[in-house]
């Protein structure tokens, strides 16, 4: 129980001892924070990779009044929950640094090239018994070992389509530590039988049970005292204590959809077995994506997960996307030359997908009933990419995104301009809007601070 909540039996009683229903007031407002403060707060990494098309992603307008550029306009339902990221003035040329650019090394400045080991790590890679890896923890690994949530899972990384050959840094993105890269799940099937085999609804982890007992022990101790004193009251201040019991138990109400029983909390159907032509064929990624975001959506409902990755082929990846009429390489359509219209159509169509499927995500979150919000503002969806622009491999003016306020932490519906600054401190405002307060995040020479602007 936070220090907030925790009101002495004495300190209550005297309060309402005054006579007065409106002494017990303060007591009131600290219970219905303690109530709000204890729903879980979530972290999801989005990952696609190629670069984007920086005229067609990015937004234009003002802090408030921006509109949506081509590729993001399917968010527009969730408009108000976005932060968006771009430079203050343009670049008068691809590796100039304005926005927020990837830096970790000091010898050439700005990184670049498909490494994807540096986009949620902030450092350089480094070499492993022979083979390079990042040279620190990611920063969603970081934030699970520092939360220490009782969940069953410390945290989720799902795959759609990963491959890239043999395990290295151009397709590993989660990193428990340097050089311990982590293993995403491709398999729906062998994801939905990891998270939910064994789980029920209706028998809840102990450990959570446990949580969901102390969250309630402040009302039931509230709702106790206050009907005890109920009768010695005048009858104006007993009905405004009836007033004051309704909203306890109304609050009582909403913990529950918090924890495994609850409401939001339901055992998904298992995925039927692979298709006949499998699940690495390029015509079956939107199957796979809506599976794996079914799963990792009812993990955070049932909070058997805080922490999770949802992770869109790897760096440099030649994904195909047949169902959107486009048998082309990703990869190769990012290197096509931007007067090429035609050309540039293809990846804009490609990445204005991904953003349908992330609406799709967050209509999920927006639907699990929490408390005084939903799921998906108790959650901030960071979506990242690899590179900033595909033809030249640069990592100036980074076309992040977040989605969700993390419980109201961050000002969302906003479109945040800077001058230049580096992608660390992005990553430790997600840290401090987690509840971990470091101070700096991955190489501590390029982060500041977190991003001003942002709370």
């Amino acid at each position: 129980m936070s220090k907030r909540s925790n009101l002495s039996r004495r300190g209550f009683l005297t309060a309402l001892g005054l006579g007065s229903v409106a002494a017990a007031a303060p007591f009131l407002r600290v219970l219905r924070t303690s109530a709000q403060v204890e729903a879980p707060t979530r972290l999801l990494i989005w990952y696609t990779g190629n670069g984007t098309l920086e005229s067609a992603w990015r937004p234009s307008g003002g802090e408030r009044d921006f509109t949506l550029g081509p590729i993001l306009e399917p968010l527009a339902p969730f408009r108000d929950q976005l932060l968006l990221f771009g430079p203050q003035r343009a670049a008068a040329h691809v590796r100039e640094e304005v926005g927020l650019s990837i830096r970790v090394n000091h010898e050439e400045g700005p990184s670049g090239g498909h490494g994807l080991a540096k986009i949620l790590t902030g450092v350089v890679e480094r070499e492993f018994d022979g083979t390079r890896w990042a040279g620190g923890p990611s920063v969603d690994q970081h934030i699970a070992s520092a939360i220490g949530a009782p969940t069953p899972f410390r945290s989720l990384e799902l795959g759609i389509r990963v491959g890239g050959g043999a395990a290295g840094a151009g397709n590993r993105l989660n990193y428990r530590g340097p050089g311990q890269p982590l293993p995403p799940q491709n398999d729906p099937v062998a994801a939905f039988d990891t998270v939910f085999g064994g789980f029920s609804p209706d028998t809840p982890d102990p450990a959570l049970e446990r949580a969901r007992r102390r969250r309630r022990s402040i009302l039931d101790f509230a709702s106790g005292e206050l009907t005890a004193i109920q009768p010695r009251m005048a009858a104006e201040h007993r009905r405004m204590l009836d007033a004051h019991l309704e909203s306890i138990r109304d609050l009582e109400r909403r913990i529950d959809p918090i924890a495994a029983s609850g409401a939001a909390c339901a055992l998904p159907s298992r995925p039927d077995a692979p298709p006949r032509n499998g699940w690495d064929e390029y015509d079956n990624m939107p199957l796979i994506g809506r599976l794996q975001m079914d799963t990792m959506a009812m993990a955070f409902a049932c909070d058997l997960t805080r922490v999770g990755t949802l992770q869109w082929g790897w760096a440099g990846a030649n994904t195909k996307h047949p169902w959107l009429g486009i048998d082309e390489w990703h990869h190769t359509l990012s290197h096509e030359p931007s007067s090429d219209d035609a050309a540039m159509a293809k990846p804009v169509s490609a990445n204005r997908w991904y953003s349908e499927q992330l609406a799709y995500f967050l209509g999920r979150l927006a639907a699990m009933p929490e408390g005084v919000r939903a799921g998906r503002d108790n959650t901030v969806v960071l979506w990242g990419n690899e590179l900033s622009d595909g033809r030249f491999h640069t990592h100036q003016t980074m076309p992040w995104l977040l989605a969700g306020s993390a419980g109201g932490y961050f000002r969302t519906g906003r479109y945040m301009q800077y001058a230049n600054k580096s992608h660390n401190d992005l990553l430790l405002s997600l840290c401090h809007a987690m509840g971990v307060e470091d101070e700096t995040f991955g190489d501590p020479s390029f982060c500041s601070g977190p991003l001003s602007g942002l709370t």
